[in-house]
């Protein structure tokens, strides 16, 4: 039965990881400007600037046109200091017109070179993910190992035509989550707060059963593994 690996594998991760996410960061540096963002990495160096409006533009929400406003600028964003396009940022007060409250909403929109809304969902995360699955799939069909598991010793045992699969097993919740503010229902944002707390907590004890608990019962494979046919060995 081979080793958890464990330290070698998170590492590999980290390295396949980040090649991706450069891939994915220099394929969006041109769209910057038209709404599109660059993949967010855990360590980054983020600047801000903003340039207060005078007037609200015509195509803010409906129920903002009356409204006090108590911030309202548009701001540029850079990563590592390249482009990251801007943003309206709007925070408003409002009353209700069926009970008359004031309620305080807080906007951020993301714009287009031209300061219009931008149509673009925000889909650099899950690019990467799919940059990297497609990637290590090719290289494993190839019978290569990926760079961070060459740098690191470490080789896949296991029929190459199902290196696509592994891939599919291995990246897919991380897909679905990277997808997520994209194909959940509008409905789960204003869903009450035990229903979102309990949807995460779901959320957070499939991973941990997929991902960690076969680590503390290690039976020699990771769950992806078992089912595409693979084991992780050390290079000989």
């Amino acid at each position: 039965m081979p080793p958890r690996f464990l330290l070698r594998r998170v590492l590999a991760f980290v390295v396949d990881h980040t090649l991706a996410l450069i891939l994915v960061m220099v394929a969006f540096l041109p769209l910057a400007d038209n709404g599109w963002r660059l993949p967010d990495p855990l360590i980054a160096h983020r600047t801000i600037a903003c340039q207060a409006l005078d007037l609200p533009p015509d195509w803010l929400p409906a129920d903002a046109s009356g409204a006090q406003f108590s911030a309202l600028r548009i701001c540029r964003n850079r990563l590592f200091g390249l482009p990251n396009g801007r943003d309206l940022v709007a925070v408003y007060t409002m009353s209700q017109p069926d009970n008359g409250l004031r309620i305080t909403r807080n906007l951020r929109i993301a714009l287009t070179a031209d300061n219009q809304p931008s149509d673009f969902p925000d889909l650099a995360d899950l690019l990467v993910i799919v940059v990297l699955g497609v990637g290590t799939g090719l290289l494993t069909l190839c019978g290569f190992p990926s760079p961070g598991k060459a740098l690191l010793g470490l080789r896949l045992v296991g029929p190459p035509r199902r290196g696509f699969l592994r891939e599919a097993l291995r990246l897919g919740p991380m897909v679905l989550i990277s997808a997520s503010p994209v194909i959940a229902p509008a409905q789960l944002v204003f869903a009450p707060l035990p229903v979102i707390a309990g949807l995460v907590a779901v959320i957070l004890a499939a991973l941990l059963w997929f991902y960690l608990w076969p680590l503390f019962r290690w039976t020699g494979q990771m769950r992806y593994d078992r089912v595409a046919g693979y084991h992780v060995w050390l290079k000989a």
